[in-house]
């Protein structure tokens, strides 16, 4: 192939791919009403994608054509060594030392900050906390009340608690902890098993160290982002056994894919594709005995859907939807995702078409699985989202390029620091210090209050709570003028010590959007929460959204969330309305204003009654 051709054709198609993941969006309408930025400023993530398919599978196709030369020959050999483990690999002290030492340190560094903490809803924990105590009091995921993962990520906090006597934070505290052993050992698991001589210690941290944030999250832990490949390489080890058993490589078919259900529903769906990818493609290998697995992989699917209950794959319609998109903007984690993913996967598709091996099987499983995962990098794509979800990307693309180019990989490793070690912590931090600071300002002045008053006493506001609270700050006087309601809804949630007091006192009414965080996207979630509100008399709602009816001003809107979308993005973003924001205060109050009638203030809430017929 002439040398010009060979430079000339990849870089037209990176060039398309960029056009056609971060222009051309813009011009394609949006027409299905979500809450999503995408939909509210006119970007199409849908076409994204699909395009960026497209263009990878040309150059998948281009590279298949020219890769007899030698650096291209050298490129598809190092992958395919790469993918090629010893069933049974040595222990690397370096990896595992990187390992240890990561965990001590992230495991002392979580159990202080949540000791430190005054109160329990902090970061994403305002999201998980609300809802264990709703199946402490009886009500079932999924069924009862929404919740977008695994049900993994309740049932062991949940389970803890009815082990122990520690209380529903420390439960949830000893939950975040183990995720991040387990997902900690997932990624030391498969950095360990993969082949060839490259810098596993130096990624292994690279990697790691990307993970650490302080949302105090079960979802933002590496277990659920790492479980899908693990879950792939402990198939290829199974099956690159010399002694390869067909029942035991048949199980791991249909339990590895419920495993990642059971953590994510988004990472179980993609994980089954992969797994069944992979036991397909050993039909073309000396394992075809073992391509069976295919089967056992379409046979757990029913079985899947019969253990989680077709409930639980409700947050999948939602986010495939649209719902909480934002824009893809030219950000540098975004580039360097992309980056990524135009040299890595179509390699991929060499190795997989071209090696009728376990290794070229494995290669064809980590295509659908990278190929898959763009849809929710590219969806929700600040720098968290997308390291997270592309992690097995920057790995594999990571690995490969230490070998390929030893002394260049230095350069590249010190550029995937700077991006992920840098903005993503800076994302972070321009999101989350606002929350940091009022901690600090909290503990402060609860230490104050504990040297006058002691420890909080609760039990004069009435029964005591079924569920054992440990972060109950002061009980404020100003709450016994909820005792006057049998039972209070909280449509659009409410802060914690007035959610955790409805639940002491047995007033809080039950609901399928249950607050703090309302995950309420697309219009039929709108309807079962208008639904959910006539079951209540007495309700609680936003002072400032009563009185307003949730109306919108677009200026100040777009103004907040370009605010919100430059410090999440680390990019001057300056946005315009293009289709009205989908929120549910509008839609919501429209039914609360012609049902209910303030009847009192209280704090910063109205409180508001049903209208007698």
């Amino acid at each position: 192939m002439p040398r010009l051709s060979r430079w000339v054709i990849p870089s037209a198609l990176i060039g398309l791919a960029g056009l056609c993941v971060l222009v051309v969006p813009w011009w394609i309408p949006v027409t299905t009403p979500t809450y999503s930025g995408s939909y509210t400023y006119g970007f199409n993530n849908a076409f994204a994608w699909i395009s960026l398919a497209v263009i990878i599978a040309l150059l998948a196709w281009w590279r298949l054509a020219g890769s007899s030369a030698a650096e291209n020959a050298k490129t598809e050999t190092t992958l395919a060594n790469l993918l090629a483990p010893d069933p049974h690999p040595p222990v690397s002290r370096d990896l595992a030392s990187a390992c240890a030492g990561f965990v001590a340190i992230v495991l002392v560094l979580i159990a202080w900050w949540f000791w430190f903490l005054p109160y329990a809803y902090f970061g994403e924990s305002q999201y998980f906390l609300p809802r264990i105590d709703l199946m402490l009091l009886g009500q079932q995921p999924y069924r009862d009340f929404q919740f977008s993962y695994g049900p993994t990520l309740l049932l062991l906090p949940y389970g803890i608690y009815q082990l122990t006597s520690v209380s529903v934070e420390s439960s949830y505290e000893i939950a975040l902890l183990l995720h991040w052993l387990l997902g900690s050992f997932c990624l030391f698991y498969v950095i360990r098993s993969l082949g060839g001589t490259w810098a596993r210690s130096l990624i292994f941290l690279l990697l790691a160290l990307s993970f650490i944030n302080f949302t105090f999250g079960l979802n933002y832990t590496p277990l659920r982002f790492a479980l899908p490949l693990a879950s792939l390489v402990a198939l290829h080890r199974s099956a690159s056994r010399p002694a390869a058993s067909l029942p035991r490589f048949l199980g791991l078919c249909v339990l590895l894919p419920m495993l990642n259900f059971a953590v994510s529903p988004e990472m179980g769906i993609v994980t089954t594709a992969a797994s069944g990818a992979y036991a397909l493609l050993l039909w073309r290998t000396s394992r075809r005995q073992l391509a069976w697995g295919a089967l056992a992989v379409a046979l757990g699917l029913p079985l899947t859907v019969l253990v989680f209950t077709p409930d639980y794959f409700h947050s999948i319609l939602t986010y495939a939807g649209g719902g909480n998109n934002f824009p893809i903007f030219p950000t540098i984690h975004v580039v360097a995702y992309l980056a990524a993913l135009l040299f890595l996967l179509p390699w991929l598709a060499v190795v997989a078409w071209r090696h009728r091996s376990p290794a070229g099987a494995l290669a064809a499983a980590l295509l659908t699985l990278f190929g898959l995962q763009i849809i929710p990098s590219l969806g929700r794509c600040d720098p968290r989202h997308v390291f997270m979800n592309g992690l097995g990307v920057f790995l594999i693309a990571l690995a490969c390029w230490s070998m390929l180019k030893p002394r260049a990989f230095t350069w590249a490793a010190l550029v995937y620091g700077i991006v992920f070690l840098g903005s993503l912590q800076l994302s972070s931090w321009n999101t989350y210090q606002d929350f940091i600071f009022r901690a600090f300002d909290a503990r402060e002045r609860l230490n104050v209050w504990r040297e006058r008053n002691g420890e909080p006493d609760w039990s004069a506001f009435g029964r005591a709570s079924p569920i054992r609270y440990g972060k109950l700050g002061p009980p404020a006087e100003d709450l016994r003028q909820l005792l006057a309601y049998d039972k209070i809804g909280a449509p659009f949630g409410c802060e914690e010590s007035v959610d955790r007091f409805l639940k002491f006192t047995g007033r809080n009414v039950t609901e399928y959007y249950p607050g703090p965080v309302i995950d309420v996207f697309r219009q039929p979630d709108i309807e079962r929460k208008e639904a959910d509100i006539q079951r209540m008399d007495t309700i609680l709602v936003p002072a400032n959204l009563f009185a307003d009816r949730g109306r919108i001003d677009l200026g100040a809107y777009a103004a907040r969330e370009s605010k919100y979308l430059t410090d999440a993005m680390v990019l001057p973003l300056q946005l315009t309305v293009r289709n009205p924001p989908f929120v549910a205060g509008p839609r919501v109050m429209e039914a609360i204003a012609a049902d209910f009638e303030p009847v009192a203030k209280f704090r910063r809430y109205v409180i508001a009654k049903r209208k007698p017929k």
